[in-house]
């Protein structure tokens, strides 16, 4: 895993916003959360911008699949959001993400510093927020069984009773 503080050379760092608009002012505001961020650590050199715009929670975000790709290729060293929110809203998408990174030896650092895995801490994070989403997954699977089975039992119920005015 990188390290910011590799002394023979600066750690590679890509910038990743998602906003919903072009012209929104939480764009520049993530911008300006970035840039500051980077002033510092002197030793980080930015060498790639990813930049997603839409809404749409289930948008493809063009843009970071672009980064993942980047970070296969050995691009950059450091992946830096402001939040990790920015990468996605579903737990499962994001730890998932965030797995293809680390794989790619990729770090994921946010600005807000709630997740730097080139840390111990950050490494822990990583993994407590991988628990969480199987977790997550594995019981939106138990409440997906028991709601299909609430609904045969309410279909055959339903199936046996007699409207008023019926014959048979």
């Amino acid at each position: 895993m990188p390290t910011p503080t590799t002394p023979h050379r600066p750690c590679r760092i890509a910038l990743y916003t998602r906003t919903r608009d072009l012209a929104a002012s939480s764009s520049i505001g993530q911008e300006i959360r970035l840039r500051q961020f980077l002033l510092g650590h002197p030793d980080w050199q930015p060498v790639a911008e990813y930049h997603d715009y839409g809404g749409d929670a289930r948008q493809t975000r063009p843009a970071l699949r672009r980064a993942v790709a980047d970070a296969r290729f050995g691009r950059f060293d450091v992946l830096l959001v402001t939040a990790v929110d920015r990468l996605g809203r579903d737990m499962r998408k994001v730890a998932a993400l965030l797995a293809d990174l680390d794989r790619a030896g990729v770090a994921i650092v946010t600005a807000d510093g709630a997740v730097n895995t080139t840390r111990p801490h950050g490494r822990f994070v990583l993994a407590v927020l991988t628990a969480l989403a199987e977790f997550e997954a594995a019981t939106q699977t138990d409440h997906d069984r028991t709601a299909r089975a609430r609904r045969r039992r309410r279909r055959s119920r339903r199936g046996a009773q007699r409207h008023l005015g019926e014959c048979g």
